[in-house]
C-alpha cells in the first residue's frame, strides 16, 4: 500500500497481482489493454492480473499523485474475482464521493500501523474498493447477471485466465472447482 507521485512514464507492463489506484491530483492518460483513458483527480482504477498497463502523464511539470494498493487474489471472494475478471472494460471508474480516497488512505495508515486484526481490516477493506468501482462501471443488466450463483465451469474458466502464465494441468483446475479432470 502506496501513495506516490507517477514522474517517469512506466513501460507497459502486468503483474501477478491486483491494484486498486485513486487518482489525487494531476492528469495523465491511463492505457489499459491497449485502450487509452483521461484520468485526474477522483479517477480509480482496478488492475487485474490480465491487464497490461502504463501512464502517460499529460502535463510533465504536473504529475500525477495516486494512492496505490496492491494485493493478491487471496483478498477477494471468488464471485468478486469471477466478476472482475469476466468485466470486458476497462475498471476505469470517475468517483464523485469523496470518501473512496479517504478511505484508500485509511487503509494505508492501517497497514503501517500493524495493529490487532490489521489484515482482516485490509482484506475486508480492499473487497469494499473493488465492489466500489465495479458498482460504477457496470451496467443494471450487467450487475444483475454478477449477483446470480457462478457455476463450477465458470470458476474453472477462471482459473485457467488468472494462471494463464504458468504451467496449467486439468488436474490443478478440477481440484480448484471440487470437480473431476474428466
Amino acid at each position: 500500500i502506496s501513495s506516490y507521485v507517477v514522474v517517469h512514464e512506466p513501460q507497459l507492463h502486468w503483474h501477478e497481482f491486483y491494484e486498486i489506484e485513486y487518482v489525487v491530483s494531476g492528469k495523465a492518460q491511463q492505457i489499459i489493454n491497449g485502450k487509452t483513458y483521461d484520468i485526474g483527480p477522483g479517477y480509480a482504477t482496478l488492475i487485474s492480473p490480465i491487464d497490461f498497463h502504463t501512464y502517460k502523464n499529460i502535463s510533465p511539470e504536473s504529475p500525477i499523485t495516486v494512492i496505490n494498493i496492491k494485493f493478491q487474489d487471496l483478498f477477494l471472494p471468488q464471485q468478486l474475482r469471477n466478476d472482475i475478471y469476466v468485466q470486458k472494460r476497462a475498471k476505469v471508474a470517475k468517483l464523485t464521493d469523496e470518501r473512496f480516497g479517504m478511505f484508500m488512505q485509511y487503509l494505508c495508515e492501517e497497514f503501517d500501523k500493524n495493529e490487532y486484526c490489521r489484515d482482516w481490516v485490509i482484506m475486508n477493506g480492499v473487497t469494499q474498493l473493488c465492489v466500489w468501482v465495479m458498482r460504477h462501471i457496470l451496467s443494471s443488466e450487467e450487475k444483475e447477471l454478477a449477483d446470480k450463483v457462478h457455476s463450477p465451469i465458470q470458476e474453472a474458466v477462471l482459473y485457467v485466465r488468472t494462471h494463464f502464465r504458468s504451467n496449467i494441468s486439468a488436474e490443478a483446475v478440477a481440484k480448484t472447482v471440487h470437480l473431476s479432470p474428466n
